[in-house]
């Protein structure tokens, strides 16, 4: 039922920029080998960046769906938080017993051999970065379009790196560089975009 929103032209090409980027991250070094064919390229996708692309269309949808019910139940901040933490619950669980093979009493002595080091550590895990990040994401919900979040979004590996570097001390390439670019080019472009729009919005009123 909602009306159908259109996407302006200026996003799509942030969206552009910003697959351009993350394409640049994941197959650049390849491109610039000098043996840049299509085998190369498809050859050189692991299982790791499969998950990514996963992820990344799980938040789109995430996003998608959270605008939806944010415009209805803009109130319901954290009601819709407690609702994904419960889904995130039941799916950890799913997951746990298939890594057991559905035997439970394997899976409870494992986890009464947790340390007080490791309950800390699913702590921070489940109520730092799980509940605290799924509620600023619910929140801004209010204010942002379901595509600019998913483009700022984009801006993840850039972090990602940027810690790598920093903590792992991974080397930064030339291919990071102009990956990060780009993404940061769209993002800069939704957010200008989205100031226009405030903007005509303001005026029109």
């Amino acid at each position: 039922g909602g009306e159908r929103k259109s996407v302006s032209l200026p996003t799509w090409a942030a969206v552009g920029l910003a697959l351009a980027g993350t394409a640049v991250l994941e197959v650049g070094p390849v491109l610039l080998g000098g043996d840049a064919n299509l085998a190369s390229v498809v050859g050189s996708v692991n299982q790791g960046d499969v998950w990514c692309l996963g992820t990344a269309v799980g938040f789109g949808l995430m996003f998608a769906r959270m605008e939806h019910h944010m415009e209805e139940h803009s109130e319901y901040v954290l009601e819709l938080t407690a609702w994904q933490c419960a889904i995130l619950g039941v799916a950890m669980v799913g997951w746990a017993l298939f890594d057991v093979h559905g035997d439970v009493p394997a899976l409870l002595e494992t986890a009464s051999s947790y340390s007080l080091t490791d309950m800390g550590y699913l702590v921070w895990t489940g109520l730092f970065t799980t509940a605290a990040v799924l509620w600023g994401e619910t929140k801004v919900m209010q204010t942002v379009s379901g595509t600019q979040a998913g483009i700022i979004f984009s801006t993840e590996p850039l972090f990602a790196t940027g810690f790598a570097a920093l903590l792992l001390h991974e080397t930064v390439g030339i291919t990071d560089v102009a990956g990060a670019a780009l993404i940061m080019a769209g993002c800069i472009l939704v957010v200008l975009q989205g100031g226009k729009e405030e903007a005509a919005g303001g005026t029109s009123a």
